[in-house]
């Protein structure tokens, strides 16, 4: 359903976005193989590291360059878990 204001491509990406959150939340609950979250999740830059624990994200930057701001939004889950 399109939220106010939302056009039907933000809608397409902001459903993704929370479909991959549930497939990540199954393969940390080992609800999902490696194999079967490598399928998935290449294709949003994500990867299992080697003890199904951890993970990695690549970061597409369009030439190079990212501006603070968006670096944060990156991080700052990362950072409230760890302080």
């Amino acid at each position: 359903m399109l939220k106010a204001g939302e056009t039907v491509e933000k809608q397409k990406v902001r459903e993704k976005i929370q479909n991959f959150a549930q497939v990540v939340s199954k393969f940390y609950n080992k609800e999902l193989t490696i194999p079967e979250y490598k399928h998935i999740s290449g294709s949003f830059g994500t990867y299992s590291e080697r003890n199904h624990n951890t993970g990695m994200l690549r970061l597409r930057i369009p030439a190079g360059i990212l501006k603070m701001n968006i670096l944060m939004l990156v991080l700052m889950p990362r950072l409230l878990q760890i302080f």
